[in-house]
C-alpha cells in the first residue's frame, strides 16, 4: 500500500468516525452502524498494509545484513555500505509501520 492509499484509508476512518458520531447525535442507528462499519473496514485495510510493510522491512534488514557481512568478508567497502544502507532502510520502514 503506497502513501496515497494510506491517506485514503485514514480519510475513510475519519469519515466513519464522523458518521458514527452524527448517527449517535441524531439518534440514527443506521448511520451510526454505517459509520462504524466504514471505520472498521478502513482499519482492517490499514492493519493489513502495515503487516505487509513490516514483512518487507524484515526482508530488507536480512538482505542488508547478509550483504554487509559478505562485503566485510570480501573487504569490499561498497558492498558493506550498500548492506548497511539496506538494513537501515528496513529499520526505518519497520519504525514507520508500528
Amino acid at each position: 500500500m503506497d502513501i496515497k492509499d494510506q491517506v485514503k484509508d485514514k480519510i475513510e476512518q475519519v469519515s466513519g468516525r464522523i458518521k458514527e458520531g452524527a448517527g449517535r447525535a441524531t439518534d440514527n442507528p443506521e448511520l451510526e452502524e454505517h459509520g462504524r462499519a466504514e471505520r472498521s473496514q478502513a482499519g482492517t485495510e490499514d492493519t493489513e498494509a502495515k503487516s505487509e510493510q513490516r514483512t518487507r522491512a524484515a526482508g530488507e534488514q536480512s538482505r542488508g545484513k547478509e550483504e554487509n557481512i559478505e562485503g566485510a568478508r570480501r573487504d569490499d567497502e561498497r558492498q558493506e555500505a550498500e548492506g548497511k544502507f539496506e538494513e537501515a532502510k528496513g529499520r526505518v520502514r519497520e519504525d514507520l509501520n508500528r
